[in-house]
């Protein structure tokens, strides 16, 4: 099997923003998790990076064994899980986004790997966190542990990509890295 890209990073630094420039341009294959989290204004069905559903379906995918693992994050009531690989889509480069804080779990069903962890300067995470609150109520305690995850994530990661803010700039950079560490013929300046 290829190896997998599994994305890390805390959270408003921009991952799912980045990955979306990916996908729409056809260079990565996206394992969306699986959420009981209502979402976002902004999360369209065909760019999100989970599938939404009801605690019912969830529960029972779960019993039916379709998930390889599942969570609870920041002690909300939502639920994630990521899919079994045999239910991958696609044969490009398959693109997990996780925590780093649930790095030694995944790390039990995947053998080759590749870990990139996207940062942002912790102020424009907060206004960007605090901008989704005006926006869409409880953003629950996402930022108390910014800084311990930072630094767990730069104990693992093999490559650590600073996102200034210019989304398309911060995708070309890991779409080069992607190239060399997957080996790719197409190489992005």
């Amino acid at each position: 099997m290829k190896p997998i890209l599994i994305i890390i990073g805390p959270s408003g630094v921009g991952k799912s923003s980045v990955i979306s420039s990916l996908r729409a341009k056809k260079r990565v294959e996206l394992v969306p998790t699986w959420t009981t989290r209502r979402p976002r204004s902004y999360e369209h069905e065909n760019l999100a990076d989970h599938v939404f559903v009801d605690a019912d379906t969830f529960v029972k995918k779960e019993q039916q064994g379709y998930f390889m693992a599942c969570t609870s994050l920041f002690g909300l009531d939502y639920r994630y899980g990521l899919p079994d690989r045999c239910y991958w889509q696609g044969d490009g480069v398959h693109v997990v986004m996780l925590r780093a804080m649930l790095m030694e779990e995944i790390t039990r069903y995947f053998s080759d790997y590749r870990i990139y962890q996207i940062e942002a300067p912790v102020q424009r995470v907060r206004e960007h966190m605090l901008h989704r609150k005006r926006e869409e109520g409880d953003i629950g305690s996402r930022l108390d542990g910014f800084n311990k995850e930072v630094v767990l994530g730069r104990n693992i990661a093999d490559r650590v990509i600073e996102n200034d803010g210019h989304t398309e700039q911060t995708a070309e950079k890991i779409w080069s890295y992607i190239c060399q560490d997957f080996n790719l013929d197409e190489v992005v300046a």
